[in-house]
């Protein structure tokens, strides 16, 4: 086994009688791990063996209206001073913390027709904060302190959720569908782009399960290279679009197995191309690379994963893995 610190050690093979072996091992240092396996000198298929460990390092916040505290969290991102602003969404308000869960700033808007319902959040190169607001469907855009600067979209949206900015090209993606069940409106579920000014540009996806297609896209992110990466919750898996909108490839299907899907929510494509997707029925979170290939999984009874719902956030410093528990009322933060 060869170790995150290059270190390596043998490990304890029994053989169990009936033509089958266990491999036993323990990966007591944070990272990546390969298990070199052969018999008479010849490589045993697939070898070698990765894994990746991980470890919860920290969770803050509980159920409560409170400073700090949460109602259902939904989407995050970091603002450009290195906190992290939270969609707390039954709480109808936006949070803005540090990494040790102590709140900078809170605010919400009380000019809007119905409740203001965050949904999710994205930060622009300026600072400003892009916020779904689901019942009133709009795009809500204010300073990081919380000053109204805009709104916009009140026209096509009919059930915002993710949002996510295009980091060559300054585009507003917002994931859309109705809401609905088996009444669904066949022309929503797609993605709708708009610029920071708030003027529509077009849409794409529509209702379905065929390539293109969602039932309910969730999350959107982007990677290094502008290709967008929608989750698309009801039909199981993760869709891939170049900056033309046209259809890559898919990865992902309805299963618990390693790289399945129940419904894919949360999604973030960390800055070296590894990509992230929470599984809110699920309770989980996989690690993929940019081709779909499944890495790894967090879901161990220590995590407690409970109805992770919101976005999760790479941080290339020591990659720590950030997200909203939903069902917990929580954060918790991952190192990868």
């Amino acid at each position: 086994m060869i170790k995150p610190d290059e270190s390596s050690e043998d490990i304890h093979v029994i053989a169990n009688g009936d033509g089958t072996h266990t491999v036993t091992f323990h990966g007591e240092l944070i990272g990546d791990y390969k298990i070199i396996a052969s018999v008479a000198d010849q490589a045993i298929a697939g070898s070698p063996f990765e894994f990746t460990v991980t470890k919860l390092v920290k969770t803050f916040g509980k159920h409560g209206k409170e400073d700090g505290r949460f109602d259902n969290p939904k989407g995050l991102a970091f603002t450009g001073d290195g906190n992290l602003a939270v969609a707390d969404q039954m709480n109808h308000r936006m949070q803005v913390i540090d990494l040790d869960g102590k709140m900078v700033t809170t605010f919400t808007f009380n000019h809007f027709e119905k409740t203001f319902n965050p949904f999710d959040v994205a930060i622009s190169k300026e600072g400003l904060q892009f916020l779904t607001d689901r019942e009133n469907k709009q795009v809500v855009v204010s300073d990081v302190n919380g000053k109204f600067m805009r709104s916009f979209g009140q026209t096509e949206l009919r059930h915002p959720l993710g949002i996510a900015i295009h980091p060559l090209n300054g585009i507003v993606y917002v994931t859309d569908w109705d809401g609905k069940g088996e009444e669904t409106d066949t022309d929503a579920h797609c993605v709708r782009k708009y610029t920071q000014e708030g003027k529509y540009i077009n849409s794409f996806g529509g209702y379905g399960e065929k390539k293109g297609q969602f039932c309910a896209p969730y999350s959107v992110d982007f990677d290094s290279k502008g290709k967008v990466y929608v989750s698309d919750f009801n039909n199981s898996r993760v869709q891939v679009f170049d900056e033309r909108d046209r259809f890559v490839r898919s990865f992902g299907c309805h299963g618990d197995a390693d790289g399945q899907f129940e419904h894919p929510s949360g999604i973030v494509v960390s800055k070296d191309n590894f990509v992230y997707v929470v599984d809110e029925y699920a309770n989980k979170i996989q690690k993929f690379d940019t081709n779909g290939r499944f890495l790894y999984r967090i879901d161990s009874e220590e995590d407690n994963l409970n109805s992770p719902r919101g976005i999760v956030e790479a941080v290339d410093d020591g990659r720590k893995v950030i997200d909203t528990n939903g069902g917990n009322h929580c954060i918790k933060v991952f190192v990868d």
